[in-house]
């Protein structure tokens, strides 16, 4: 995990993470909500940052860090942030926290 952000948007907001892939060929990475979306008791909303491994059959390599970015947005209602103190996202390489 590399960074995470929050941005307004005109209908409610959107979650940004970035990290890296272990290898070449990640594709479609999304941010998965934790218990159904709701506050955990520290108040945080908990996200999984997940991605699709490729194929092991391509033998693609590790490849270069800038090669390995990915990206996952998520859209995101003030209803949905009621009620919690930030958000936190995790990855298989660690997580990071936001508070708003």
């Amino acid at each position: 995990m590399r960074d995470i952000e929050i941005g307004r948007t005109r209908n409610g907001y959107v979650i940004t993470a970035r990290g890296d892939a272990p290898g070449l060929g990640y594709g479609a990475p999304e941010l998965r909500t934790r218990r159904e979306g709701k506050p955990g008791p520290d108040g945080f909303i908990d996200f999984d940052f997940v991605a699709q491994a490729p194929d092991p059959s391509f033998n693609l390599g590790k490849g270069t860090l800038a090669a390995r970015s990915v990206r996952a947005d998520l859209h995101v209602t003030l209803d949905q942030l009621k009620g919690s103190v930030g958000i936190r996202v995790h990855g298989v390489g660690g997580g990071l926290q936001m508070r708003f």
